[in-house]
């Protein structure tokens, strides 16, 4: 009598090899898409999340509120409008001229960005008064992630009423 044989012959694993690598060939560049739409989207949330919070805080306090690019690593004074990059604070500004005048006024500090990331603008700053309204900094941020290609960047448009929206758009 015959008996069953059990297992797999190699034409068959070597159908099953073949297969699995067509599939990895066709998703790697899936996930890679996938990684530089999420850094771009981490990015901006990040960025719009410290705009609100710097919002909050000054309609809370009742007094304008200043967001601006991290002049220095230890977050002691503001740089500008070319290294947002660096990271950025956020701290009280009662007199509202974008000057850190005691260092217990900070709030929050955010700290510099991955190589190869960027946000672009020509605003050094960005000043909310106590109403919520912007003082300072309304415009454009352009930013993008690490390794972005396509249309995998990210703007942020602040209007003066204070209110930011995102879109996409091209590295």
């Amino acid at each position: 009598m015959f008996s069953r044989q059990f297992g797999l012959s190699a034409i068959e694993i070597l159908m099953g090899f073949i297969i699995a690598g067509i599939l990895i060939t066709l998703g790697v560049p899936s996930y890679q898409f996938y990684r530089q739409n999420q850094r771009a989207a981490t990015l901006s949330s990040d960025f719009v999340k410290a705009l609100a919070y710097t919002r909050s805080e000054a309609v809370k306090r009742g007094t304008p509120v200043t967001m601006c690019a991290a002049g220095n690593a230890g977050f002691t004074s503001c740089g500008n409008a070319g290294n947002w990059g660096d990271g950025w604070i956020i701290f009280a500004d009662p007199d509202g001229d974008g000057n850190i005048a005691n260092q217990n006024d900070r709030l929050m500090t955010h700290a510099a960005l991955r190589q190869g990331a960027s946000i672009t603008t020509t605003q050094p700053r960005i000043t909310y008064a106590g109403s919520g309204f912007i003082n300072a900094g309304a415009g454009v941020y352009n930013l993008t992630a690490t390794g972005c290609t396509g249309n995998h960047g990210r703007q942020v448009s602040i209007a003066n009423t204070g209110r930011a929206t995102v879109t996409e758009v091209a590295c």
